[in-house]
């Protein structure tokens, strides 16, 4: 598909249409936001409003040491439904009242984590202090006897930034991006470094402190997450760009790490333009779709930071496998797991409202197969990119 053909104000119409009503309904939760079951945002704290939490905290350690009474540490659960509320602007926030965790000195079980926990608040109160960062990579690697695994710093790291309700960058310590992003956006990083994302092909590494970037411009019409790194570098590879000039396109290279999801949000919040997903049609890639939309259990106490509910699925829908009558042999049969996958997914809060997200899963289930997103090559190599996407954004196919 050639370049002028997306040129046209018609060919934009049906995007148009959905930034109106987006930003009709952006306008209606900011007022309606107020109140509600779950926890209040977890908004930027200032450096010195953190130094004083962990002072705070540590003074209320040794009140308790200095009374003969061996302090616990209390973490509010990140690991049970039962402490998060789904609400529609915001996707999974955590509840108010949330059930809490213990982390106790006189249990041989948690003394580790007990330890782990006043190391990484030792570590984030001298960063605040110089007023520098560092990453959770450089944290565990500093110190790779003591803490084991980069996966209990990052838990670690969590557990205080939800305990203190401040999003992880408020204690200077933030992480390696994965994801990438290319298209019609410029910005400037925190320490001024200005990024054009147009200048650069093959897009650039999401930065590290997604927070701290500013002077965000952009003329795109859309927002373009998708699944998939190969799937991504492909859409390059046929002019996407170009074809569909002007948008931005992204990828978390599969499941999205935070600074990805930081992203999108931020892009959502500054420009107002539709965000579209472009996902495999199996279970997996549905997850993530929804992780997007409506976020994650584990960083549900930072929904306001993650969540952009906004978004809309523009495929590949399971239905959209039969209307293209993709063969068969381009499809992957269902494993059990796969189908356990699903039953979970329809039982989620966030599907249980979304009737047409249900129906698509309930289309996998019954058929019994899922597709890979290079299952349209089959159709012709450049169908996903000169077709598919174009005519769905013509005419407004997402849900």
């Amino acid at each position: 598909m050639a370049a002028a053909k997306c040129e046209g104000n018609s060919f934009w119409d049906e995007i148009e249409h959905l930034t109106t009503i987006l930003r009709r309904e952006n306008r209606t939760k900011q007022i309606s936001r107020l109140g509600g079951e779950r926890n209040p945002p977890c908004k930027d704290t200032s450096r010195p409003e953190v130094i004083k939490k962990i002072e705070f905290f540590i003074e209320g350690l040794l009140i308790k040491l200095g009374q003969n009474n061996l302090p616990d540490i209390q973490f509010k659960n990140r690991c049970s439904w039962a402490n998060v509320t789904f609400e529609e602007d915001v996707g999974v926030g955590m509840n108010k009242n949330a059930s809490e965790t213990s982390v106790k000195l006189n249990a041989s079980y948690s003394v580790q984590k007990y330890a782990i926990t006043l190391k990484i608040l030792r570590i984030a109160y001298g960063l605040l202090q110089e007023n520098v960062y560092s990453t959770k990579r450089d944290i565990f690697y500093n110190d790779v006897p003591f803490f084991g695994s980069q996966t209990i710093v990052d838990r670690a790291v969590d557990d205080i930034s939800c305990m203190f309700d401040v999003p992880r960058h408020s204690l200077h310590i933030l992480a390696c991006s994965k994801g990438y992003v290319s298209g019609q956006l410029s910005f400037r990083e925190h320490d001024g470094n200005f990024i054009n994302c147009s200048g650069n092909p093959n897009g650039i590494v999401i930065p590290s402190h997604v927070h701290g970037i500013y002077d965000i411009c952009s003329d795109a019409k859309a927002i373009l997450v998708v699944e998939k790194d190969a799937t991504y570098q492909r859409l390059l590879d046929d002019n996407i760009l170009e074809k569909l000039k002007p948008i931005i396109m992204i990828t978390g290279k599969g499941f999205p790490d935070l600074n990805t999801r930081l992203l999108v949000k931020r892009l959502w919040e500054n420009l107002e333009i539709p965000v579209l997903a472009l996902v495999d049609a199996d279970p997996h890639g549905v997850e993530i779709m929804c992780v997007y939309r409506f976020g994650s259990m584990s960083q549900s106490y930072d929904a306001d930071n993650l969540t952009v509910s906004c978004m809309r699925w523009i495929g590949v829908l399971p239905s959209d496998l039969e209307r293209l009558s993709i063969d068969q042999e381009a499809q992957i049969p269902l494993t059990e797991q796969d189908r356990r996958k699903i039953s979970y997914l329809l039982d989620r809060p966030y599907l249980k409202a979304h009737g047409s997200m249900q129906q698509e899963l309930l289309v996998m289930l019954n058929t019994g197969y899922k597709a890979e997103m290079q299952a349209l090559s089959g159709i012709s190599t450049g169908f996903l990119t000169d077709v598919f996407l174009p005519i769905k954004i013509k005419h407004g196919k997402w849900i």
